[in-house]
């Protein structure tokens, strides 16, 4: 057995690099942030592709401009002619302006022109039939109110863009479909309805209409509006209420965006504060220090996984300090092209955030702990979909997430409309603390289910994580209790497992993910001898396939798991002497191979220890390290 001692000494070697770049914030900051100059000229240049492609039509056929681009766009989920075609017409508009090229401010006016009378009704509200989404088509009626708010504000902004360039016939007719879209969103109790992220949508282009074509009333209504929302949907630490009546990483981060544009313009008191509140508690709290989020959690959040760049910028433009810091030292020319917008946020004092070691989460009964380079998350969110109990892992030095898994469901559980929603992206990561299944026959009782108790310890040098979990069926019937002790301290984390009144078969399975463009294996033996020593490795390795190995409890010490540059060492410091450890090359569930068009896994690794049905207590104790190469 190599020494723990020894462990430590070699490691001296790796931690420099680990400091490096934890203090460089990682991949997410850049250099600085854009100048004016430079933000003008992305607002102008950004609408080139779309300009191009517009010349390139028959301007006299526009409804076979709007077949072609359904047919560019036909295999993007959920995508809508109507939202992204003005969005196209007012980018490919401002490009032509820039360009002093009155051949595309035209051809955006024809196609927005025909867009806008193949969409809007006489009542004011859109209707997209041919939207491509998991709606049957008996269900396209709830396309109105979404597709009134998103669809509207693009429409909007193709108005403000293209006013001038229009007919006085064409001019009259945008005024008075917009108008008509205001009256129908005026008092219409659809804003008291749907999720946040749509009514927060209305209410501001409810506020654009009326403050464009004088009717203070609107403008009065939809500030109103919001704040019975805001008062409603968005609790003290700054958690949207979404789907379901709980919140979600997707519900969250948009409904915050639209929030923070809509008081940007209108510059009411009431929206600015909601917005620093959703930004300083649980924007920034609950993301990583590069500012990666943990969305998978609630629904139709796995695609998450990050704190949109547009609602960094808007909440530094409304004074919050920490959005600011980011703003000024790691901002992106991509958050946004309004040069105001960029003045404001560049012009406000700023600070670097500071985090508490514990965060405790009422909103999403979530606990997230700091501790060295690690950032790990324990969930208990009953509302969500997919990730009741779920834990996950963030390594510094890794730049990246070190997940757990999440219900380990079979694919065929699911549904086509949620198998539509899903997308999975959890299940793509690494798994940082072990997914533990007891089976019994057919049965499956399994972990990161429920937490039933948590308790953390601060402590001089790390935090101490104490938590139980039932281990459930999928029918919720109970098959043993899972006791997890996690100590977090500089670069390790020392982990205990104790299972009790088990009945069955037990596997402890560390997942690790392969993306598409990682690279993950295993180091054994002698070269693991050799990394830990500083050394060279003196062997070849399992460059290429890993063949698996297996090994009894007894006779293993520890492997290293490398992802891409960091080496995650895993020493087994006690485990039942009928235990086999086993190093397997291949994941087996369609969830992470990529056998399930759901989910797109890509493969991976696995680090399993198998524990016999003659065990009715288990005890398991790890020492997990992480090695940056020099």
């Amino acid at each position: 057995m190599i020494a723990q001692d020894t462990m430590k000494k070699a490691h001296k070697t790796f931690v420099a690099m680990v400091i490096i770049v934890a203090l460089a914030g990682g991949p997410f900051c850049s250099a600085a942030a854009p100048s004016l100059a430079e933000v003008e000229r992305f607002q102008q240049e950004r609408g080139r592709e779309g300009a191009m492609w517009l010349l390139k039509q028959d301007l006299s056929a526009p409804a076979d401009i709007m077949h072609a681009l359904l047919e560019k766009r036909k295999d993007r989920p959920n995508y809508s002619l109507m939202q992204d075609g003005m969005g196209l017409c007012r980018d490919a508009a401002i490009f032509g302006r820039a360009h002093k090229d009155e051949r595309i401010v035209r051809a955006a006016v024809v196609l927005a022109d025909a867009l806008l009378h193949k969409y809007a009704t006489r009542s004011g509200g859109f209707v997209e039939y041919d939207r491509n989404s998991w709606l049957k088509s008996g269900e396209m009626w709830r396309t109105i109110p979404w597709g009134t708010a998103f669809c509207g504000n693009r429409t909007f902004e193709a108005w403000l863009a293209l006013r001038d360039a229009f007919t006085p016939e064409q001019r009259a007719f945008w005024r008075r479909s917009l108008e008509n879209t205001g009256a129908w969103i005026y008092k219409n109790p659809v804003v008291a309805g749907y999720v946040f992220n749509d009514a927060i949508d209305l209410c501001r282009l409810l506020w654009r209409i009326g403050h464009e074509f004088d009717h203070p009333e609107m403008c009065q209504w939809a500030l109103e509006a919001a704040e019975h929302r805001i008062r409603r949907d968005v609790d003290d630490e700054g958690w949207i209420q979404g789907e379901l009546g709980g919140a979600s990483g997707t519900y969250q981060m948009i409904g915050a965006e639209y929030l923070a544009k809509f008081a940007w313009e209108a510059k009411a008191p009431v929206l600015d504060e909601a917005v620093r509140r959703i930004f300083a508690k649980s924007s920034l709290l609950y993301a990583t220090p590069t500012l990666d989020w943990a969305g998978n959690f609630g629904t139709r959040s796995s695609h998450l996984w990050r704190v949109p760049g547009p609602l960094i910028l808007l909440a530094a433009a409304l004074g919050d300090p920490a959005a600011a810091y980011f703003a000024q030292t790691c901002g992106d020319i991509t958050w946004g092209g309004d040069v105001k917008l960029w003045q404001a946020a560049l012009a406000q004092p700023a600070s670097a955030p500071a985090y508490p070691a514990v965060t405790k989460f009422r909103g999403i009964q979530t606990t997230v702990v700091r501790a060295g380079p690690w950032i790990a998350y324990f969930a208990n969110y009953d509302r969500s979909v997919w990730s009741r109990g779920f834990i996950n892992l963030w390594h510094t030095g890794q730049r990246d997430w070190i997940f757990s898994t999440l219900h380990s469901l079979p694919p065929a559980t699911l549904d086509a409309t949620a198998r539509a929603k899903a997308r999975l992206g959890d299940t793509d990561d690494w798994a940082g603390f072990p997914h533990v299944r007891v089976t019994a026959g057919e049965t499956h009782y399994d972990s990161q289910q429920r937490i039933s108790s948590i308790e953390t310890t601060k402590e001089a040098d790390g935090v101490t994580v104490n938590w139980v979990e039932p281990l459930l069926a999928f029918d919720g019937a109970a098959g043993g209790e899972l006791r997890s002790s996690c100590r977090f301290h500089s670069q390790e984390i020392e982990m205990q497992l104790d299972l009790k009144d088990i009945e069955g078969r037990v596997w402890f399975d560390f997942h690790f993910m392969k993306r598409p463009d990682g690279w993950a294996n295993y180091w054994v033996g002698e070269e693991m001898d050799d990394i830990l020593a500083g050394r060279f490795v003196k062997t070849g390795g399992n460059y290429g396939r890993f063949n698996e190995q297996a090994f009894k409890a007894g006779d293993f010490t520890l492997c290293g798991l490398q992802l891409d540059r960091t080496v995650f060492v895993f020493e087994v410091v006690a485990a039942p002497p009928s235990a086999t450890i086993r190093l397997k090359p291949n994941a087996e569930s369609g969830l992470h191979t990529g056998g399930d068009e759901v989910t797109g896994g890509h493969g991976g690794l696995r680090f399993r220890i198998e524990v016999p049905t003659s065990e009715k207590q288990v005890t398991l104790k790890l020492r997990i390290r992480a090695l940056s190469p020099p």
